[in-house]
């Protein structure tokens, strides 16, 4: 279960890294395209605003989400090292203690 978790965040990560990677790749050749002087600049200048703005929303929305995945992940992550400073002393307070 815990294996299929991480694999599935770095799998997320990566992804949106190719993503972000291709957008960028898109965005240059509109550039270029634009630098030809075959079509309008202002044309193309609007093009790359689009693709850039897709690209704000896909990254947007992944790190959002990602953002709840990644808080979630801390918390549970950090019973253990509550769990651990209550072992090596035993006056901290345990993490089920620490609710009250």
């Amino acid at each position: 279960m815990a294996r299929n978790h991480l694999r599935r965040k770095l799998q997320t990560y990566q992804s949106l890294y190719r993503v972000n990677r291709a957008f960028a790749v898109i965005s240059r050749q509109c550039w270029i395209l634009e630098q030809t002087g075959f079509l309008r600049i202002e044309k193309m200048k609007v093009f790359r605003g689009l693709v850039r703005e897709l690209q704000s929303m896909i990254s947007h929305d992944v790190a959002d989400k990602m953002h709840a995945i990644e808080d979630h992940d801390m918390f549970e992550f950090g019973k253990v090292r509550i769990a651990w400073k209550h072992y090596l002393n035993p006056d901290l307070p345990a993490f089920r203690d620490q609710k009250k």
